[in-house]
């Protein structure tokens, strides 16, 4: 009886959140100038004028964001959802021109590779005995490293392929697969994100660019690779763990790292946990010999500072470390985008400031990008600092940064209508309602 009634309010909670996610949608459908897409964004990379993402539908697509807003090419070829993105550099061999590969990884446990220029795929890999879920490309090293729900890091040597992929020899068989020259298995949880440091190549050190893997349950491990060539030719991958950081108490869905210093979000806590919430943490990693196994902090600080959420903390922007160089982190919370002033971050007594929130989505935010937009036709070519948030509702949004931290947005919202958030929580009357037929 009782598994019958929490069933059905439960069913009532869903229906409820499914009618104001309706709403929702009706209200803010010109907010943001919204593109709107036939899958949900799970990832999405912004590169120039275009952004790239991996939907639930199983594609990759690559979207205009300068002019039209409409899709240019979809990369097709999985069997579930594609749910990370990235891209490798090369230089053709014959043209010396710089051309791009983009590799996708999914739930049907394999890493696809594709010609950007052609849309041709020239290389599947079956990578994993359980879901993909992140994926990093170390050109220094030709590395591709992939994440997965099989609690592994496995690397894998991208760059023969890569070279093979462009000019004369486009004609690949997409049967081709990445030679695996290494595994990572510190973890004992999923590895849900993988990261680099954004400042660091490798080439003002005697050691390689550290890998920085994240688990499901908080635990983020960053990895010196050491790379040798065997007597047959074939490549061997090591990787040491150089530190550890157990910040977070549930999943990190993101990693931002640069100049050594790392930020993180959560995922959501377990559907049994007795609360539901979400931290971002910076932490100071080891120094510059990669040799420390502890995490470096000021001396007033005994633990890294956070900045406590209401609810899940799916995708984080740091703009100070992205061409937009500002002083403001953006969270994506829910469906809503939320700035935050971190100018003092981490300094004695500082405190962190909330300074907008949008109410930009109506479903959860999954995918916050830096956007240089430019603006050709204008006087002195003009360009602007812009935000791409994708989201589960299907749509990817354009947000001018001055017009969200000024707060026109949001009162651009509030002027049709005072938006409810979609909840989950029973109302006391349902609770009295609940445990009265519970005592029956």
């Amino acid at each position: 009886m009782a598994s019958i009634v929490t069933d059905f309010l439960q069913a009532e909670a869903d229906l409820k959140k499914t009618h104001e996610r309706q709403v929702k949608a009706e209200r803010t459908k010109h907010v943001g100038d919204p593109i709107e897409l036939k899958g949900k964004v799970i990832r999405m990379i912004v590169r120039d004028e275009h952004a790239w993402t991996a939907e639930s539908g199983g594609v990759a697509r690559r979207v205009d964001l300068q002019k039209t807003g409409n899709t240019i090419q979809i990369y097709r070829g999985h069997t579930a959802p594609v749910t990370c993105l990235a891209f490798y550099a090369i230089e053709n061999g014959t043209s010396r021109k710089k051309e791009t590969l983009l590799i996708t990884g999914s739930w049907d446990k394999t890493i696809k590779i594709w010609n950007t220029t052609t849309k041709a795929l020239v290389s599947s890999t079956p990578a994993h005995d359980d879901f993909l879920k992140s994926l990093a490309v170390l050109p220094a090293l030709g590395i591709l490293a992939s994440g997965s729900a099989d609690k592994t890091v496995r690397l894998w040597f991208a760059l023969d392929i890569s070279a093979l992929s462009l000019g004369d020899h486009a004609d690949v068989s997409p049967s081709t697969a990445l030679p695996q020259i290494g595994a990572l298995s510190g973890h004992t949880r999923p590895v849900d994100s993988l990261g680099l440091d954004l400042h660091d190549d490798g080439s003002s050190h005697s050691s390689s660019p550290l890998l920085y893997s994240a688990d499901s349950m908080g635990v983020i491990k960053a990895w010196s690779l050491d790379v040798n060539t065997r007597a047959d030719g074939t490549r061997l991958a090591r990787g040491t763990v150089e530190s550890e950081y157990r910040g977070h108490r549930t999943g990190v869905g993101e990693l931002w790292i640069s100049q050594q210093h790392v930020w993180s979000g959560t995922l959501p806590m377990p559907c049994n946990s007795p609360q539901r919430y979400a931290l971002m943490s910076v932490l100071r990693s080891v120094d510059g010999l990669y040799r420390h196994d502890s995490v470096s902090l000021p001396q007033h600080m005994k633990s890294p500072p956070t900045i406590t959420h209401s609810t899940v903390v799916r995708c984080l922007l740091p703009l100070t470390f992205t061409p937009l160089s500002q002083p403001y982190l953006l969270t994506g919370t829910g469906d809503v985008i939320t700035v935050w002033d971190v100018s003092s971050f981490g300094e004695r007594n500082a405190e962190v400031e909330k300074v907008a929130e949008v109410d930009a989505h109506s479903h959860d935010v999954t995918a916050l990008c830096p956007w240089v937009r430019s603006f050709p036709e204008a006087p002195e070519r003009k360009k602007e600092a812009w935000i791409v948030s994708a989201s589960l509702d299907g749509t990817i949004r354009r947000w001018k940064l001055s017009d969200i931290l000024s707060g026109s947005y949001q009162a651009l919202l509030r002027s049709r209508g005072e938006v409810k958030r979609a909840v989950t929580t029973l109302t006391e009357e349902e609770e009295r309602e609940l445990a009265e037929l519970l005592e029956e």
